[in-house]
């Protein structure tokens, strides 16, 4: 008798063929039928989880949010300073981009047209500035968090522009991490002053 997957760990197991395709193969690898016999299954199965594919697209942007997540949550619980606080949020982000971006950004510029990826894209943007925002209000006496979003906003755009230069080569993590050091130190003095 064969044993029943759960319905949590079939849609991962479904998430993760994709990125496998993806790793192996670049975005247009990424099919239901390159997923399904990746795994072995049938397209019913596939079709029980995802109603095509700009959804599996979609929920693997989504697992990579998970991904950033589960790697920026634990600084909520770490006593830092709010400039430790961002500089360590920015080194989990670019643990992130070195561990999954070059597929992500990959996966981004291929199904750069699609809406569901774009709300996606959001959502993760959504969390993290609410990631930052928890952090940053912990750490900042009352007076000072009418500024909270400028800060925010310009963590988000080093970030990005970090991660940009990362995947292009274009700079060192070790540098990278040295000028959003400075950038963000003089940032967060000028925004906060």
């Amino acid at each position: 008798m064969a044993t029943r997957v759960s319905a949590v760990h079939r849609r991962a197991s479904l998430v993760g063929a994709a990125w496998d395709l993806l790793r192996d193969g670049g975005p247009s690898a990424v099919t239901i039928d390159g997923v399904v016999d990746r795994l072995g299954v049938t397209r019913p199965i596939f079709y029980r989880h995802f109603a095509d594919r700009t959804a599996l697209v979609a929920a693997m942007y989504d697992d990579y949010a998970a991904d950033l997540a589960a790697r920026t949550r634990p600084l909520l619980l770490a006593e830092l300073a709010p400039e430790q606080f961002l500089l360590r949020l920015f080194s989990a982000y670019l643990d992130c981009v070195a561990d999954r971006g070059t597929s992500v950004r990959a996966l981004v510029d291929y199904f750069a047209h699609v809406p569901e990826v774009e709300a996606a894209r959001q959502r993760l943007r959504d969390q993290q500035t609410l990631v930052a925002e928890r952090g940053l209000s912990a750490r900042l006496p009352k007076t000072k968090r009418v500024q909270l979003r400028r800060v925010v906003r310009l963590l988000n755009a080093v970030s990005v522009e970090a991660a940009t230069w990362l995947l292009a080569r274009e700079i060192s993590r070790r540098d990278a991490e040295a000028l959003a050091e400075r950038f963000l130190t003089n940032g967060l003095t000028a925004v906060l002053s």
